[in-house]
């Protein structure tokens, strides 16, 4: 069984390699866009885990 702890840093993990791949990949507002998302979900994900306590 997969902890709470150890979600949390696959769901980091895989917002840094899709936000490392919309960096190389995306240009102009649309990269900015995107990474602006994902930084907001990495920051739902870390305050989900800090309201759990986990």
């Amino acid at each position: 069984m997969v902890s709470g702890r150890e979600k949390f840093k696959l769901g980091i993990a895989a917002y840094a390699v899709l936000a490392a791949l919309a960096g190389l990949t995306l240009r102009g507002p649309f990269r900015i866009a995107v990474l602006i998302l994902l930084a907001g979900l990495a920051a739902k994900t870390w305050i989900g885990i800090l309201r759990d306590g986990s």
